[in-house]
């Protein structure tokens, strides 16, 4: 079956929202504003075995099919010493593995004001490519697992992402790097992480436009 688009666009900003399809695709835009105070009454049932800990501020899952969004996360933090809790958005794949080489994973982050909180994106692909754009700001570690291994070959970074990342540690199926100065870093700052299986990731920023190294390269055909 051909996966169908569902295309969403959120014209309010939300707390927490959580979208599942199957045989169809995800693609449009979200708002997310960590600091609405939302009943609980109204959010979004928790799953098997989920927590209130657990719970992301946006989570998107799809069974054989992609997705293409744009992220936007926005809302003033409290004037507060308490500890400001970190945005939490999850995207997943699954489904059948023989199709999974065609669909993707699309981000595009953004972060309109200075003074943000900071994210932590979790995501799962199958065999498809994976193409995060991340805002400028972002200042944290990327950790990635790929269980085909020879990581050179699946994972590419723009000149702009290459040129302000160290690689933190190695293994034969996992490489973890930190973006931007890691003094000032706190374990509540921005973090990825990638787990995938046989495909392809690439990572630059939003602002580097359509400067993909990755076709230079024969991916992403």
């Amino acid at each position: 079956m051909q996966p169908i688009m569902l295309v969403y666009t959120a014209k309010i900003p939300s707390h927490r929202r959580m979208f599942s399809r199957s045989d169809s695709s995800i693609k449009g835009t979200f708002t997310v504003n960590p600091f609405l105070k939302i009943p609980a009454e109204i959010l979004p049932p928790l799953r098997r075995n989920e927590t209130e800990v657990d719970r992301k501020n946006l989570r998107l899952e799809v069974e054989n099919g992609g997705i293409d969004v744009d992220l936007y996360i926005v809302g003033e933090p409290p004037n507060t010493y308490a500890p400001i809790p970190r945005t939490t958005i999850h995207l997943g794949l699954f489904g059948a593995k023989e199709n999974s080489g065609t669909f993707p994973i699309v981000a595009r982050i953004h972060t309109p004001s200075p003074s943000r909180p900071s994210f932590h994106l979790t995501a799962k692909a199958l065999d498809g490519y994976v193409l995060f754009h991340l805002p400028r700001s972002y200042h944290g570690i990327i950790a990635i697992n790929c269980s085909a291994g020879d990581l050179n070959n699946h994972i590419a970074l723009s000149i702009g992402m290459y040129e302000n990342s160290t690689i933190l540690s190695e293994t034969g199926q996992t490489r973890s790097y930190f973006v931007g100065e890691m003094g000032d870093w706190s374990r509540d700052g921005d973090k990825i992480e990638l787990t995938m299986y046989n495909g392809k990731v690439f990572l630059q920023y939003e602002d580097e436009g359509k400067k993909d190294w990755s076709r230079k390269k024969g991916w992403f055909s």
